[in-house]
């Protein structure tokens, strides 16, 4: 698959962002997991992490509603049914799961 413009105006860059952002979102996956295993439901932390948290999470949710709000868009002026899109995701996870898993293992 080609990259898209999700970026503002109408010319695309070839920074290849979405590998970059791919990357990051890996290590985040790891160190997400890492904390979760590492923390007691009963520990107290310092209030600071919570608000890390917090708005870790936040931020996490406002580019991923970006995000599907660009690709909807682009998916509607495409005229991709709905159908065709879930194919063409189900399709592109039977890829992505060697190189995500190969990935996961470089990182352990």
């Amino acid at each position: 698959m080609t990259g898209r413009n999700l970026d503002y105006g109408h010319t695309k860059s070839d920074a290849a962002e979405g590998k970059m952002a791919k990357t990051t979102l890996l290590t985040m996956g790891r160190d997400l997991y890492n904390l979760y295993m590492l923390l007691n439901d009963q520990d107290d932390l310092p209030q600071w992490c919570h608000y890390k948290l917090a708005k870790s999470s936040a931020d996490l949710a406002t580019v991923t509603d970006y995000l599907t709000s660009k690709i909807t868009k682009l998916c509607i002026d495409k005229n991709i049914d709905a159908k065709t899109l879930r194919l063409h995701i189900k399709e592109s996870f039977k890829h992505e799961d060697w190189h995500i898993s190969r990935k996961l293992e470089k990182l352990y």
